[in-house]
């Protein structure tokens, strides 16, 4: 939760560290010492890691890999979205913002104010010094994430 170190005391419009980011743990009562893995994985990947515990095949819809194993994870980065919406507002979800993180890098965009930050969490893991400007991966970054900046428009 945000405590302040974004400005406020809310998730609204917001994708940075402390609200997005979130352990991920399994358990295996068969396996006799335990692992811990820092690799960048998605809530994509939960589905098809099910689908994996339970051997069945994997779904070719589904964009997430399963998580196991591990070893065979992709090395890959991670989008995320949030289309803001209030029952009764009408059309709010133009407050949509997304990020995509590579490995320490974080790129997000608010698209109703058409605004760029990039944050290198390994110097900066606060998120307080946006890069955007002066980051020679910007725009490779940007080009990651545009294709999935209000899809449903060019659907």
């Amino acid at each position: 939760d945000e405590f302040g170190e974004h400005g406020g005391l809310s998730h609204d419009d917001k994708m940075y560290s402390e609200l997005i980011d979130i352990p991920l743990i399994i358990y295996d009562p068969s396996r006799d010492k335990k692992e811990i893995c820092d690799t960048l994985v998605s809530n994509l990947d939960i589905p098809p890691t099910i689908l994996n515990v339970f051997g069945l095949e994997p779904e070719k819809s589904f964009e997430g890999h399963s998580l196991l194993p591990l070893k065979e994870y992709p090395h890959k980065g991670c989008y995320g979205e949030a289309l803001y919406h209030e029952t009764g507002k009408g059309e709010d979800i133009n407050r949509d913002i997304y990020f995509y993180r590579e490995d320490d890098l974080k790129i997000i965009y608010r698209a109703n104010l058409d605004t760029w930050e990039l944050y290198n969490l390994e110097t900066d893991p606060g998120e307080t010094d946006n890069i955007v400007d002066s980051s020679p991966e910007t725009e490779r970054l940007k080009s990651r994430l545009r294709p999935k900046v209000r899809r449903w428009l060019r659907d």
